[in-house]
């Protein structure tokens, strides 16, 4: 027995074993596929609690029933589901037009792209009761065709692009549809190694057994990634990692970097770096060297990709490096447990792992033909939904650090006065949506509850008479923070408004932002008439810093655990701060 069908039955094994221990699955995944597809809900479902998602049930729809699923997924699948999963090949699905373009008439690409409109509007509406995750079809694969016959087969390559893009087009502006690329899994895999034509032929089963571990896998990091954190900071060395050799002893002419070889390699992973900073992560150097040194590299050699202005923060002294992390963790208010540290020595990589072992660490390879794949193996940031707000990270990091040297000679109070703060409150506009979803889910220092909501849920609070959800964006004489807080209040609609999710970026800790944004949700239920607002804490490991906010704030205590303002024309709104909105 090959070893990937051992971890199938494996994983099967496993699957069982978790769903006879549970009780109260976590969520309902409905699979409904153009083929069959009863083979990946263990692989699915065990993926997903790997991922830490608990135990969830997997249902199978009926063989090519991917219509009904999303007009009726209660009929389909017996009861509702929290996650719908349609999986389709273009084959299966519309042999017909498939059959005329292998024909020749490409006419019956227009069909197949009517066909798919058709398709991506029951999936819209489907994803009006559930989170659906739709595939983009293979490439298509013709029992008895030749693969590598490129004449014959421009055609159906043509209908898949054509279908591809009208289902991009369609699902764009769902919030609540992730879109799977099924064809990057059978490439990765192999289209050959995945192909199992006597299963195929038998029930309809087109894939290997073998393929269904990663194929689940995979889906499951779809579904991760909705509320998932990604690492905030890339702490990088230099020597033998942002290039080669050791400036300190072979000089700005001797370290190795350019467009040749190994020098190329080294600017593939700058070239990396480049685009995570691009997606908002913060990217810090981390190295035992002269600051002198580094600098002159940066600004002078001619095979650099990163520039100074990339870098948010520097470390480049002869301390243990771990102490480094922390101080930049400290410097960027941040957990520890949000660095990703890249190293090219086993010393240095076992001293931060002693020290610090929430921090993932990547050891740079020897060969240098293998660091360009170091990142992307990793799949630590596989999935990335960059916004607007997210390319001006390392900018506004630079700003504060301007901000921290113009306070230096004064009181904390006296530096609030000077800085000018600006907080705007108002409820969330639609463009919002998705920086609001991503602060939902990926902050968890400051946040009272935590939360986590897929865009679809918070557009519905939004628009709902018994909730609110408020946004918060500051601004001082330095510059923009960007949207950095968020306020869900519900029982709007009645006398006892409650503060459901009340969250804030480390970005603006430290200077009154959260008694602001407080002050303007309280002057929101006193308007209203509200008999009294009600906050909540539900301690995490992350959020110990916001334990006696609501106390601070004017809150008093209840036996249950929660916290209640009596709403008065007195706000608290902090003296230093101009807040507007609402």
């Amino acid at each position: 027995m090959s070893e990937a069908a051992a971890t199938w039955r494996d994983n099967v094994k496993t699957w069982k074993a978790l769903v006879a221990d549970s009780t109260t699955p976590t969520r309902t995944i409905g699979i409904s596929a153009s083929f069959t597809a009863n083979a990946l809900g263990p692989q699915l479902g065990l993926a997903l609690y790997d991922e830490g998602l608990g135990v969830c049930q997997m249902l199978i729809g009926e063989y090519n029933q991917l219509h009904q699923s999303c007009l009726d997924p209660q009929a389909q699948f017996g009861e509702p589901v929290d996650v719908l999963v349609l999986l389709w090949r273009i084959e299966d699905l519309f042999p017909n037009a498939v059959q005329r373009i292998g024909r020749g008439d490409l006419a019956g690409i227009d069909e197949l792209v009517a066909d798919t409109d058709e398709l991506v509007l029951l999936a819209g509406k489907a994803a009006d009761s559930a989170t659906v995750v739709f595939s983009l079809p293979p490439i298509i694969d013709v029992v008895g065709s030749d693969p590598l016959d490129q004449q014959s087969n421009r055609g159906l390559r043509a209908a898949h692009r054509a279908v591809c893009s009208a289902i991009e087009t369609g699902l764009a502006d769902h919030d609540n549809v992730e879109l799977f690329d099924l064809d990057i899994p059978v490439a990765e895999s192999g289209r050959s190694a995945t192909r199992d034509l006597r299963r195929f032929l038998l029930y309809k089963q087109p894939y290997t057994e073998d393929f269904f571990p990663p194929l689940g896998r995979e889906l499951a990091r779809v579904l991760v990634n909705r509320t998932r954190s990604f690492p905030k900071c890339i702490a990088v060395d230099c020597d033998n990692t942002l290039w080669g050799g050791i400036i300190g002893e072979d000089g700005l002419d001797g370290i190795i970097l350019g467009g040749d070889f190994p020098g190329s390699a080294h600017q593939v992973l700058q070239e990396q770096l480049l685009r995570l900073r691009q997606n908002g992560v913060l990217i810090a150097i981390v190295s035992k060297n002269e600051p002198e040194a580094v600098a002159e590299v940066f600004e002078r050699h001619r095979g650099m990709v990163l520039e100074p202005s990339d870098i948010a923060a520097w470390r480049v002294n002869w301390q243990p490096k771990s102490e480094n992390i922390r101080s930049l963790a400290a410097e960027l208010n941040f957990g520890a447990d949000e660095f990703v540290f890249l190293d090219d020595s086993s010393f240095e990589i076992n001293e931060v792992r002693s020290a610090l072992p929430e921090v993932t660490v990547l050891r740079v390879p020897e060969e240098p033909a293998e660091i360009p794949e170091l990142l992307s193996r990793s799949s630590l940031f596989r999935g990335m939904k960059p916004n607007e707000d997210d390319q001006w990270r390392t900018a506004r990091v630079q700003e504060e650090r301007d901000r921290k040297a113009a306070g230096g000679a004064m009181s904390h109070e006296q530096f609030l006065d000077s800085l000018g703060l600006r907080v705007v409150v108002h409820e969330m506009a639609p463009e919002q949506l998705e920086r609001t979803t991503q602060l939902i889910n990926k902050t968890n220092q400051f946040n009272l509850t935590t939360i986590r909501r897929s865009a679809d849920e918070v557009s519905r609070l939004a628009t709902a008479t018994s909730s609110k959800v408020l946004t918060c964006t500051v601004s001082d004489r330095f510059g923009e923070y960007g949207l950095v807080g968020v306020v869900i209040l519900t029982g709007t609609d009645s006398e006892t408004w409650e503060i459901d999710t009340y969250l804030l970026s480390c970005r603006v800790l430290g200077r009154g932002v959260e008694f602001g944004i407080l002050a303007m949700a309280k002057q929101l239920a006193y308007k209203a008439g509200a008999a009294k607002l009600i906050g909540r804490y539900v301690s995490t490991p992350k959020n110990k810093q916001v334990s006696d906010l609501y106390p601070r704030a004017g809150f008093v205590s209840a036996p249950d655990g929660s916290f209640t303002w009596a709403p008065t024309d007195d706000y608290g709104a902090p003296p230093h701060i101009d807040l507007l909105g609402a």
